[in-house]
């Protein structure tokens, strides 16, 4: 792993964000210090964010293909279910209601295929998807995911068309590939690491999966999945093991962030990967706040920062 990178450098890769106006929104999570999050930020800037109407952690973060940011699930510190989603009306910076989910989504996972529309994968004890169609405001039932329950996996479009989703609890070795125009599953070979809790993205023709746990401990481990060949090998570990974090790609840059330890310490450390070497980087700076369990997805800065 090569030397932290300094407060210059950090902000030198989180402007490049200036150039490509996207930055990473955080919305809610889990802090440790007094639990579940309302408050919302847009990471590496000081732009005000609205909070969430609601404290909650362990929900899902979309943005749906008209642009509409939805956050959803997930559950109160005192373990009380979410069942509302709120949408955010850039307008008026506030979030306002939404829709109603018809049964809890715990750590689920979530992505948006265009001209399709948003789902929403698994949750605790919960095989199930549901989506929400381009240009609707109703959620449908969605495709039921292969095997026992899947919670604590992560998933990934890989096309215009196809979204994997990958690990997560009582499937965790499971890749498996969804086709909305066929409406079928395929199974892709097994993850060599089993990981629930971990996190992934799509960087050109590979994914690379982080993290997680297992067997009670937390994973530092990298492997990196080729779409083409669906060959898997390993590659350099984070710097701090972790599970229940961030990870995205903004400017062809990939960032995870936040998460927790073993010992149940929330992290505020942001890592970039470095595509050369195959390895983690420890940035210097962090996040506003030691975070866990908290939605993410790309926002456009503009829509924050006046």
């Amino acid at each position: 792993m090569g030397p932290p990178l300094n407060s210059g450098q950090t902000i030198l890769l989180l402007a490049t964000a200036v150039l490509a106006e996207e930055g990473i929104l955080l919305t809610g999570g889990w802090n440790a210090v007094g639990g579940a999050r309302s408050e919302c930020s847009l990471m590496g800037w000081g732009c005000p964010v609205p909070p969430l109407p609601m404290e909650i952690s362990d929900h899902i973060t979309g943005v749906t293909d008209d642009g509409t940011f939805i956050t959803c699930g997930g559950e109160a510190s005192d373990g009380e279910d979410n069942f509302e989603c709120v949408a955010l009306d850039l307008e008026s910076q506030t979030w306002v209601h939404h829709s109603t989910l018809d049964r809890p989504r715990i750590l689920s996972s979530s992505l948006t295929i265009p001209g399709v529309g948003l789902f929403i994968i698994g949750g605790f004890k919960e095989n199930s998807t549901l989506l929400l169609p381009t240009g609707t405001t109703e959620w449908v039932d969605g495709p039921v995911i292969p095997g026992n329950g899947n919670y604590g996996s992560c998933s990934v479009a890989i096309s215009d068309t196809k979204f994997l989703v990958i690990g997560g609890s009582e499937n965790y070795n499971q890749v498996t590939e969804y086709d909305t125009n066929t409406g079928q599953w395929t199974q892709w070979p097994e993850l060599h690491q089993p990981r629930w809790g971990h996190a992934c993205t799509k960087l050109g023709d590979q994914i690379i999966i982080a993290g997680g746990s297992i067997n009670f401990g937390i994973l530092s481990s990298t492997s990196i999945l080729d779409i083409t060949t669906k060959e898997q090998r390993k590659a350099g570990n984070l710097a701090i093991e972790k599970a229940w974090f961030g990870m995205q790609v903004l400017d062809g840059k990939v960032f995870a962030f936040g998460g927790q330890s073993a010992r149940k310490e929330v992290y505020n450390t942001i890592e970039q990967w470095d595509e050369s070497f195959e390895e983690w980087v420890l940035i210097e700076d962090g996040l506003d706040v030691p975070n866990k369990a908290f939605g993410h997805v790309l926002a456009t800065v503009s829509d924050f920062c006046v």
